[in-house]
């Protein structure tokens, strides 16, 4: 992409999805993967137990198998204790499972002169926004938006539902299916008659 070009071009792109299986984490690592062959300084970031669905310790592991060693984080702040000084370009993934402070780290980052590539669900199971991506959005310089396929239809996926009893609004892994509008409106519909 054009932004990529200059070495001094700070900006922020926000890969978001409203649905789960889209793509958001292997589209963040082939964009890191590339600043990496154009050897650039690279780190990845993720928050805590984010990852722990695919049991790899110090890895971001995408659903395709792609991964990445990154840099688990308790809190958005941590990203900026462990941050390198020679670092370029920082990649987050699972962006909106941090707390609304990301969205200053965020600008702390490119206000710095970085790249800072974040990756992110856009809608919890329900249709809410999720966390701080309502303020992400509307700070990305660019937004890729990815799709998932509707496990119902086949149509472009922008939901996610749940596969089991739900309780918490952040349960991760492969415990949802991505659905297309329609095909979320009707399990809404079933869900209300019950």
């Amino acid at each position: 992409m054009v932004y990529y070009r200059r070495r001094d071009n700070s900006i922020f792109e926000l890969i978001a999805s409203g649905s789960m299986f889209a793509g958001k984490t292997s589209t963040l690592l082939s964009r890191l993967e590339t600043f990496i062959l154009a050897g650039r300084k690279v780190q990845l970031f993720y928050p805590v137990h984010s990852q722990d669905r695919y049991g790899a310790k110090n890895m971001v592991v995408a659903h395709n198998g792609a991964r990445m060693t990154g840099i688990e984080v308790r809190d958005a702040k941590e990203i900026l204790e462990k941050l390198s000084p020679a670092t370029e370009v920082v990649g987050i993934d699972e962006i909106q499972l941090f707390s609304p402070e990301i969205v200053e780290v965020v600008e702390e980052l490119v206000r710095s002169g970085r790249i800072v590539i974040g990756a992110g669900l856009t809608l919890l199971a329900d249709g809410r926004p999720f966390g701080p991506m309502p303020e992400l959005l509307a700070r990305a310089d660019i937004i890729t938006q990815v799709y998932g396929v509707c496990a119902e239809c086949g149509d472009p996926a922008v939901r996610s539902w749940p596969t089991f009893d739900k309780k918490s609004d952040i349960v991760l892994g492969n415990d949802y299916i991505a659905l297309c509008r329609r095909c979320w409106y009707k399990k809404i519909e079933a869900e209300r008659r019950r």
